[in-house]
């Protein structure tokens, strides 16, 4: 008798302890089920942050929500790398700054609009490029000017949200953008400006042509910024125009002889 009593207690404790487990396994079920619920990623938002026009931000709102599919995923794994990508890709006209987690279940992408300011002919089609040298359009049918880029291309053809630029000259052409934007020459103003920069040469020169004639010949690609406003400086205060070569160092800006205009624009035109 007693020894049935015995067992009949270690039978009750084995049985709580099963209870207690699966009371613990149904309990971590339910919350991971909760949860996935709760932090399922169910509305996502944008914000641009230099774009003034209701309609221009709408639209690009629009195209980013499109190049995306995260609802229904967890707001954990969430992987901000892939995300930009495919943002970035599908639409190359905005750029993507940050992608926040509003918890439980929001999710808000923020970018910035950025800017045409180059357009490369190459093999029969006009691209336009943003200032970091991606594919924003093909063909692009506008009376807006652009600064045209002459540099050595090593493929056939390019799709919108490629790159045409890789390794130094897409720094260099960074760095030329972030010059224009530091001496407040942005998009059509530098535009309206500038009618091309050529970087095609092997004398390691750049040569930026000024719609109405006149060349700045910058010396090297070093301290662009510093030998870019002095160039500047001496063509409009000097008020210079057609037939005009100014050539700055990283010291001082000159105005070379006016023959070499004419030697250099037949180069260029040859290029």
């Amino acid at each position: 008798m007693r020894l049935l009593f015995q067992y009949d207690i270690l039978l009750f404790v084995r049985n709580k302890r099963l209870i207690i487990l699966f009371s613990i396994l149904l309990g971590i079920t339910v919350i991971v089920i909760f949860s996935s619920i709760i932090f399922s990623v169910s509305t996502i938002t944008t914000f641009g942050h230099n774009i003034n026009v209701y309609q221009e931000g709408r639209a690009l709102s629009d195209e980013i929500l499109d190049a995306i599919d995260i609802r229904g995923s967890s707001i954990f794994l969430l992987n901000d790398e892939r995300i930009t990508s495919e943002i970035e890709y599908a639409v190359p006209q905005i750029q993507v700054i940050n992608i926040e987690r509003q918890f439980p279940n929001r999710v808000r992408i923020h970018f910035v609009k950025m800017y045409n300011y180059f357009r490369v002919y190459h093999n029969g089609n006009y691209y336009s490029l943003r200032s970091n040298g991606r594919v924003t359009y093909i063909n692009e049918e506008t009376n807006k000017n652009f600064i045209n880029i002459f540099a050595p291309q090593n493929r056939e053809s390019f799709r919108v949200g490629d790159y045409m630029f890789h390794g130094e000259n897409a720094e260099f052409l960074r760095e030329m953008t972030a010059s224009f934007e530091r001496l407040n020459l942005r998009e059509s103003i530098a535009s309206d400006f500038f009618e091309f920069i050529n970087i095609v040469y092997s004398d390691n020169n750049t040569y930026i042509g000024i719609r109405g004639g006149g060349i700045i010949r910058i010396l090297g690609r070093e301290n662009f910024l510093t030998k870019l406003r002095l160039g500047l400086s001496v063509f409009v205060h000097q008020s210079l125009g057609s037939g005009a070569i100014i050539t700055a160092n990283a010291t001082h800006a000159f105005v070379s002889n006016p023959s070499d205009y004419t030697q250099i624009r037949n180069r260029l035109n040859q290029a």
